[in-house]
């Protein structure tokens, strides 16, 4: 009579342990689902960002196109690269997401203060980059 309960008991665990187990694999499967692709966010270099916004978007080139890159590469390095408080996923999105038409051919340059004008305002840059 023992060994009748004792294998009852035996059937009981392992139905368990079965239960258990595909509770542990359906787990599983929705970690892998929501795991990203392996796909590390990599901030641009200026090259790259002049290059798409010259190519791709077809926005800006030359002194203009390098000008918008040295602001928005900047702005997010100064930023950890973060938009709000979100880490950057797509840097490509927030070029587009920014004014790049504020940067084609600006005649007006003024330096905060606004004691320069276009002229001073683009020898201080050149003789700032050794240009």
């Amino acid at each position: 009579m023992n060994g009748y309960f004792l294998n009852k008991k035996i059937d009981a665990l392992e139905l368990r342990i079965k239960e258990q187990q595909e509770q542990i694999d359906a787990i599983e499967k929705r970690l892998k689902e929501r795991q990203p692709t392996g796909k590390r966010f990599q901030p641009p270099t200026q090259e790259q960002v002049v290059d798409y916004i010259c190519n791709e978007l077809q926005k800006l080139c030359g002194a203009d196109a390098l000008t918008f890159s040295e602001k928005f590469i900047a702005h997010y390095e100064a930023n950890g690269w973060k938009v709000g408080r979100n880490a950057m996923k797509d840097w490509k999105a927030s070029v587009r997401k920014w004014d790049i038409e504020q940067f084609n051919k600006t005649t007006n340059v003024t330096i905060k203060n606004g004691k320069f004008d276009s002229t001073n305002a683009e020898r201080i840059y050149k003789d700032a980059f050794n240009i």
